[in-house]
This record gives structure tokens, sequence and C-alpha cells, in this order.
């Protein structure tokens, strides 16, 4: 049986391939190509001499493999938004502007040291292609700093980069509204209220074009003093997102900044796994010097017991 193409501007080879992509068969492609041309289940069912049941069962194995959540129509909607986005991708023969939104990142003109840190990093971010990462210390050992390095390093290897701090504890829904308009370039009129149908919906715009996102201060939103990593009363959601992009197979990566290992890392991380996690420790005594010597500080002597004392904390330091 030959397919019908869903959109006279995709091939069928074109949209045979996106969908051989998310494993989707070549029973439930012929379902939801008729789908996605207007036809209802039951004249889907009559087409295909199959049961209405069958249909849908086909219908749902697609929207899940392409991870679209929710009921309506709507999820038709989406599948066909996504289908069409993926071929102008890949068949684009413009090079599509890179935007970067730094936020309200730090200046980075100056830096200490890290180097190690810094070849790590991007070690997980280019070539091992994590889908997550997070940063972790105490306060004022220079993880913002760091991320803000690492991400003016390595910026041109994505298509976008945004950097958010969560100092405001933005709720989870504000939180993924900003990163889709900003991810879609405004162009998404309309965002789902189900928290797991918007995850859905960045996980595909993370699938489309490869992106950095840095978080900073996540622990606002964690319950003070819980070495469990768990959330404020609210903002759990944020360990669905943080799972869903772990486990979701896209070209992008997520970045955390916390003073507390947050629980999804702990579960999630592995070295054979696109999940790490990078504890940072005081400044190498070398690298503490060269604070101390832009300072002006006298008593070179001295320096050393002050490095001891702070443990190698810049902020200490500074």
């Amino acid at each position: 049986m030959s397919l019908i193409t869903v959109n006279p501007q995709i091939p069928q080879a074109d949209l045979e391939a996106l969908a051989t992509e998310r494993g989707v068969s070549k029973a439930e492609l012929e379902a939801v190509s008729l789908a996605l041309d207007g036809l209802s289940s039951k004249e889907i069912s009559q087409k295909l001499g199959i049961s209405a049941i069958a249909v849908r069962k086909r219908l749902g194995e697609v929207y899940q493999k392409f991870e679209i959540s929710g009921s309506g129509p709507g999820k038709l909607a989406e599948l066909r938004r996504i289908l069409t986005s993926g071929y102008l991708t890949a068949n684009s023969t413009i090079a599509l502007p890179r935007r970067k939104d730094w936020g309200e990142a730090p200046d980075v003109s100056v830096f200490y040291g890290r180097t190690e840190e810094l070849a790590t990093l991007e070690q997980w971010l280019i070539k091992d292609k994590c889908r997550l990462v997070a940063l972790l210390g105490m306060p004022g050992i220079g993880k913002t700093t760091l991320s803000v390095k690492l991400a003016k390093q390595v910026q041109d290897e994505f298509d976008h980069l945004i950097w958010r701090s969560l100092s405001n504890a933005p709720s989870l829904q504000d939180f993924l509204a900003d990163l889709i308009q900003f991810l879609s370039n405004q162009q998404e009129a309309t965002i789902p209220k189900d928290v797991n149908e918007v995850i859905s919906q960045l996980v595909n715009y993370l699938r489309e074009h490869r992106c950095l996102l840095i978080l900073d201060d996540v622990e606002v939103i964690l319950r003070d003093g819980d070495r469990f990593g768990r959330y404020q009363q609210g903002y759990e959601g944020y360990g669905l997102l943080l799972r869903r992009v772990g486990e979701a197979e896209h070209k992008s990566c997520l970045l955390l900044n916390s003073q507390e290992k947050l629980r999804e890392i702990t579960l999630l991380e592995s070295p054979k796994q696109p999940i790490r996690a990078l504890p940072l420790a005081g400044l190498k005594p070398e690298d503490a010097r060269k604070i101390l010597q832009e300072k002006g500080l006298t008593g070179e002597r001295q320096w050393q017991d002050l490095i001891d004392y702070s443990q190698g904390n810049p902020l200490a330091l500074k």
C-alpha cells in the first residue's frame, strides 16, 4: 500500500526517514499518514482494513515515540509541526542565525585557573554530547563564573544558548514558557497548561536544534539543608523536567549550577551515560595567588595562610 503524503512540501522519502528516526513502524506510519491527511479513525480503519481500536493504538504508539502527550486534536497538530520543522531543518540550505540570550550572566573577562575543569566540561558537552550536567559546590566556589566561561568557549558548537538564574524561584510553567518562546523565536503562540505537554514541547525543540541551556542558583528551589536534594513544595515539577531532559534522546545540553546535588542527578549520572556531575573544589594555590596579587595585597609570606583558611574559595579570597 502506498502511503499518502502528509504535506506536499515533505517528499514521501523524507517523511519515512523522519518517522524511522523515532522508531515508527510501517504499519504505524500508514495510520498516522492518513490521520494527518484528515481522515477520521473510522475512515482509516476502513481504508486499512483494521479495527478503530487498532487505529487508535497505532496512533498512540506514534505519539509516544514523538513524546507527544495530552489528548484531542492538539496531539496531531503537534506531530504535524514536528514533522514539518524536522523536514525544513534537514533540508534548509540557508544557515539559521544562532541566537544567544545571556540573561544576567556575569562578566568573566577576569578569570582564574580551572583549566582542568574546563577541559573536562568541554569533553562532556562537545565530544560526549552529555544531555544533563551539574556543577556542584559551596557558595562562592566559582560555579557561576565557570559555567559562563565554559559557555563562552563552546558557544559556536550550539545553535542556541540561553542562561537563566533561578534566584527568584520562578514557577516551572513560567520558566518553561520563557525557554520555549526563546527557542521558537517568539513564534510559539500556544503554551500547553499541562506540564508534561510543555516539557514534551521543549524536548522537541532540543531535538530540532542543538541548544545549551544553563540554569544558575538551582539550590533556591530545593529544601534547605536537605541532603537528598528534594524540592521545595510547589517546585517538584523541576525534577520531572530534569528526568525527561536527561532520559530523552536529543542533541542539546542542560547545565545546572547548584550548591546541593539534585536527586535526579544522583539517580541518573554515570560515566557511561550522558548525565554527569562535577563537584568543584577550591582553586589551586598558584591560581589563588593570582587573585591576591591582582588585589595588590601585601605580606606575600602570609598568602598561603589565607589560601588555606579560605580553602581556595575565590569569593572568600576577594
